[in-house]
C-alpha cells in the first residue's frame, strides 16, 4: 500500500489531462459532425464571433476543472485501488450528468464519457501501474 498522503503526480498534470481531454474531445465532436463545421466562411467571422466561440468552449474545461480537478489530484493518494476507480467513476459520471444537464445532447455526453476514461487512462497509466497494479503483484508473490 502507499505511504504518502501526497499524490504521485502534480497538479499541472491534472490540469493538462483536462485540457487535452477537452481538445480530443472537441475535435471527436467536429470530425463527426464535420457538414456543420465545414465549409466555413472565414471571411465572414467577426472578432466578436470568435470570442464567443472561444468563450462557449472554455466554459465546459473552466466548470470541470472548478468543480472535479482537486478530486482526481486527491485520488491518486486512495490506498485502495476500488477507491481509486470508484472516485474517478464518480467524477466522470458527474460530469457526463453535468455536460447532458447543461447542453442536453445525451449522445455528446457520451462521447466526452468515452474520451475521459481514455484520456485518463492514457495519461495517468504509469503512475497507476506504479501505484496499485505493481504492488498487487508483489502482494500475490508474497503469499
Amino acid at each position: 500500500m502507499k505511504d504518502s498522503s501526497i499524490p504521485d503526480i502534480s497538479f499541472a498534470e491534472v490540469l493538462r489531462f483536462i485540457g487535452v481531454k477537452y481538445l480530443a474531445f472537441y475535435i471527436l465532436v467536429m470530425l463527426l459532425n464535420m457538414e456543420n463545421y465545414f465549409p466555413l466562411d472565414f471571411s465572414r467571422i467577426s472578432i466578436n464571433d470568435l470570442a464567443l466561440t472561444v468563450l462557449l468552449l472554455a466554459f465546459l474545461p473552466i466548470v470541470y476543472t472548478l468543480l472535479f480537478s482537486v478530486i482526481v489530484y486527491f485520488s491518486f493518494t486512495a490506498e485502495d485501488i476500488g477507491v481509486f476507480v470508484a472516485l474517478n467513476m464518480a467524477v466522470a459520471i458527474a460530469e457526463f450528468c453535468a455536460y447532458v444537464s447543461i447542453t442536453s445532447n445525451q449522445l455528446n455526453g457520451v462521447y466526452n464519457f468515452i474520451v475521459s476514461i481514455v484520456v485518463f487512462i492514457l495519461l495517468f497509466r504509469k503512475t497507476i501501474r506504479s501505484n496499485y497494479l505493481d504492488e498487487q503483484d508483489v502482494e500475490i508473490e508474497e503469499e
